[in-house]
């Protein structure tokens, strides 16, 4: 006698990324080739059942005689919530560092997650989101999680830009104090647009964006350029003290005698 028809597995793929998942039944016993029933769909020949939304399912195997055994509530889990990926901080380079560094963070999906940077033919991974030491360029993201899960960030592109360059030492015209006006001023050659101009003396710090310093009293001075963050080497600028008058000329007069008719006058 033929054995019992039995349905011995069920073997369920849970949603994931795909938002679907699948089930594929196996049995056992009865006569002849079997036929498989989804809830009250048709009969048909295959064993799998695809693309199915999160929910409940009855499975139904007949063998060739008609006999015919059921399974219920073979349950198909849902998707987990939508993986997403953030950036979360983004240091570029400057004029200190020629390395960037960036962190960026997912939600959602199934933890823990696995984070990719690619620029070009390099790859860096790693499962903390935070990547340090990265040179100029841009950076492709993706992050997967423990489902398989992955997802682009289409809306963020790290862009580590290249350091800036540190403008050159200004160049610095000084009209000295005279006898007449008793400071100095200082006008920078070729002032750089968008350039922030810091001349400091003893006890004082001036800023120009134009590279014009009048009223300036006699003394040392330090002069540097800034622009996007970088500084320029330090220029010594010398206004010097107020020129001495000379001191009062002596006179000696030769006034006309009755022989010469004019004078003269002796320094």
């Amino acid at each position: 006698a033929a054995s019992t028809l039995q349905i011995t597995t069920a073997t369920v793929t849970n949603a994931s990324c795909t938002a679907t998942g699948s089930i594929v039944v196996t049995a056992a016993g009865g006569i002849g080739a079997y036929s498989y029933q989804l809830n009250n769909g048709a009969f048909g020949t295959s064993n799998v059942f695809s693309d199915l939304a999160p929910g409940s399912y009855t499975l139904t195997v007949r063998d060739a005689s008609g006999c015919s055994v059921t399974r219920s509530n073979v349950t198909i889990l849902s998707v987990p919530s939508n993986l997403v990926l953030a950036l979360s901080n983004l240091v570029n380079t400057d004029c200190t560092t020629s390395l960037g560094a960036v962190t960026l963070a997912a939600s959602g999906g199934t933890a823990p997650y696995r984070y990719v940077l690619t620029n070009g033919t390099t790859e860096l991974t790693n499962a903390t989101g935070s990547f340090s030491g990265l040179r100029a360029g841009t950076y492709n993201v993706l992050v997967s999680d423990a489902s398989g899960c992955t997802t682009t960030c289409t809306t963020i592109q790290v862009v580590i830009n290249a350091a800036p360059t540190a403008p050159s030492a200004p160049v610095a015209v000084v009209v000295q104090p005279t006898c007449l006006v008793a400071t100095g001023s200082l006008t920078v050659s070729s002032p750089i647009e968008g350039g922030t101009y810091t001349l400091v003396g003893v006890g004082v710090t001036l800023t120009s964006n134009t590279g014009v310093f009048t009223n300036l009293a006699p003394g040392a001075y330090s002069l540097k350029v800034s622009l996007n963050g970088c500084v320029s080497a330090a220029v010594a600028v010398t206004i010097n003290a107020v020129p001495t008058a000379p001191a009062q000329p002596v006179v000696t007069l030769g006034q006309p005698t009755s022989l010469v008719a004019t004078g003269s006058v002796t320094v």
